[in-house]
């Protein structure tokens, strides 16, 4: 026994001692071999964690057509679970996550030496996925996009600890947050495309080539390891947009600009009711969050299912059903739609507004082509769809880019990119600043104080 653990030690120094050796002789090689790891991993993850939201969502469906009084009861009870997990164990994990990942990539720029442990990312994955899990149980209208990018770059952070002795000291804490980011947006929707823009438009706006080469290597090891999964899908699919003519882009020009309006109203009015519900006692919010469980399981009875999750299956609904919803019904489900997503959010829970902003455009669009007659519905949704998310985001070029990557539609690549642009005037008119932004620098100043 004395021998084999001799041996073991014997192993053990000499293994460590030849990634030293090949460390100094190769230290970009050993930090790409941990990047694709981390990438590897969290394309697995992303799926994973899909499958688990997608469980959820079939699970919702069924108890609100055949338990519905049950589905009501219980619901208050997954949200006050979802709240206190995020609450007691990790704080950090609450919300979309984004602007957590932002106010880290903000802080790693000034100090290299800032990181979580790999036990708190540990603890912050596990949080993620179990908080917002019960929440889409519990009925809420919310996504699984936002935490996936905070998930991925949880895991690259945590690569990084658990192998830095083997990383080059050249590959900064920031470019790893920021590759993981980009690296969880294209998993999460399967947009390779839309996790480069996503990183450099809203994780990363300056210095872009300090971190091109780790940003794009994720981005592809994730997409490809999501691709050899699930194949080469659509987020949305292939929907008819048809013939482009001027005056359809116009008017489609001019709901883009006021739905950008309602998306910049949206994130504007939230970050004020987030303020007021952080100085809330710990039983306040315990039964705000049996309030919304109550709400939202509620209009998920009398509504439909398309009232809650994260809205995809409304989407694919409004852009590939032929059957004509009353246009009073489609008004109620846009605004339950948005003050849902509000509510989830307030609710303390984890989970993303990425999905369900795209979802509340969509319904706003469809809601308008009703109303105008308009004939081309689907270029109005899909314009209404990058308007709402550029309103709410700030982010036009992540925006559109998503959208067209989703839908393939290139007959329509013009119209859309000028809705994202001009969603974007709108936005800054109501509110300079984004929600995500907004929460960054409130997470800023609270780290700078705990300090």
């Amino acid at each position: 026994m004395k021998r084999l653990e001799i041996k073991k030690t014997y192993l053990k120094q000499w293994l460590e001692t030849r990634i030293d050796i090949y460390k100094q002789l190769h230290p970009q090689f050993v930090s790409f071999l941990v990047m694709v790891a981390a990438a590897g991993v969290t394309g697995a993850v992303a799926i994973a964690y899909a499958r688990l939201i997608e469980w959820a969502t079939s699970i919702v469906v069924w108890m609100s057509i055949e338990h519905r009084w049950v589905f009501i009861a219980i619901s208050p009870v997954l949200f006050i679970s979802a709240w206190a997990l995020v609450r007691f164990f990790s704080p950090e994990a609450g919300g979309s996550g984004i602007p957590q990942v932002l106010a880290d990539i903000e802080i790693s720029s000034t100090d290299n030496t800032y990181r979580r442990n790999p036990w708190q990312n540990l603890r912050l994955i596990a949080i993620k996925i179990l908080s917002s899990t019960l929440a889409v149980l519990g009925g809420g209208v919310v996504g699984r996009e936002g935490p996936t990018i905070q998930i991925s770059a949880a895991i690259f952070s945590m690569f990084d600890g658990l192998f830095k002795r083997y990383v080059s000291p050249r590959r900064s804490q920031q470019t790893l947050l920021i590759a993981g980011g980009g690296a969880g947006l294209a998993a999460a929707f399967n947009t390779p495309l839309g996790g480069v823009v996503f990183a450099i438009e809203e994780l990363a706006s300056q210095h872009f080539k300090n971190f091109k080469g780790a940003l794009i290597l994720s981005v592809v090891i994730a997409g490809y390891v999501t691709q050899s999964i699930l194949g080469p899908y659509l987020f949305i699919g292939h929907p008819t947009i048809g013939i482009v003519t001027l005056n359809d882009t116009a008017i489609g020009l001019a709901a883009a600009a006021s739905i950008g309006i309602i998306g910049a109203l949206f994130g504007k009015y939230l970050y004020v009711l987030a303020q007021k519900v952080r100085t809330a006692t710990n039983l306040q919010r315990l039964f705000l969050a049996a309030i919304v469980g109550l709400l939202v399981s509620s209009a998920c009875v009398f509504l439909g299912t398309d009232a809650s999750g994260g809205g995809s299956l409304l989407i694919q609904k409004l852009l590939f059903s032929n059957i004509q919803q009353p246009n009073h019904g489609n008004i109620i489900l846009a605004v339950w739609r948005i003050l849902g997503l509000a509510a989830t959010y307030l609710s303390g829970c984890a989970g993303g507004i990425f999905a369900p902003s795209l979802a509340a455009g969509a319904s706003l669009g469809a809601v308008l082509a009703n109303a105008l007659n308009f004939d081309n519905q689907n270029l109005m949704i899909v314009m209404a769809m990058i308007a709402f998310l550029t309103g709410a985001t700030r982010s036009p070029f992540t925006s559109f880019i998503l959208v067209f990557e989703m839908t393939d539609r290139q007959a329509a690549i013009m119209p859309m990119m000028t809705a994202a642009l001009l969603a974007y005037v709108a936005a800054k008119i109501v509110d300079q600043h984004s929600f995500y932004e907004k929460m960054r620098d409130r997470l800023l100043n609270v780290k700078l104080e705990v300090n």
